[in-house]
């Protein structure tokens, strides 16, 4: 198997204190071009939350962007 060896940087603005925007980059240093953007909002108003989180690979094939994309979202309750 291939091994991977992950760098990443990221941030968190938290805005409202129920509202958060994120945004962060990843590379595998085994891997030669494994570059991957990353970004997500997060709401929580109320004590309900709703996570919506997103990642793509930063290239100008749109192959290459569409393998290495993807999507999830998170909902959640405070009580």
């Amino acid at each position: 198997g291939v091994t991977t060896r992950y760098i990443g940087v990221g941030g968190e603005f938290d805005a409202f204190n129920w509202m958060k925007v994120r945004a962060g980059y990843r590379n595998n240093l085994s891997v030669d071009d494994s570059h991957v953007i990353t970004t997500g909002l997060g709401f929580t108003p109320f004590g309900v939350g709703l996570d919506i989180t997103g990642w793509l690979s930063p290239s100008t094939e749109w192959e290459e962007i569409v393998q290495d994309a993807g999507l999830a979202t998170q909902f959640s309750m405070n009580w």
